[in-house]
């Protein structure tokens, strides 16, 4: 409905949250000031205690992505929209690094 109505990011990343193979439960739109979460790509019920942990260290990284925009780290890093087709090169992102160490 979002995408339709009021896209906040562009037609690639909506394919990838809503069908890739990965399917991200967070991202930052930095532009619009926004942490959005797609609590729809954690819904395995069989494993409750691990989807809340799972969403809590989501969380935390998606706030770290701010405050290294605030800090002006990563700043030339190149934006990976389709993460299916470059999952390697996205877990290498510095940014994706230090956020994950988080």
């Amino acid at each position: 409905m979002e995408q339709n109505k009021r896209p906040s990011v562009n037609a690639e990343v909506y394919k990838q949250i809503l069908n890739g193979k990965v399917q991200p439960p967070g991202l930052i739109i930095q532009d619009k000031r926004l942490i959005k979460f797609f609590l729809f790509n954690l819904d395995d019920i069989e494993h409750e205690n691990q989807r809340k942990l799972e969403l809590v260290a989501n969380l935390f990284h998606e706030i770290r992505h701010p405050w290294q925009f605030k800090n002006n780290l990563f700043e030339d890093e190149e934006e990976i929209n389709n993460i299916d087709e470059n999952l390697e090169k996205y877990f290498n992102l510095p940014s994706e690094k230090d956020a994950y160490l988080f």
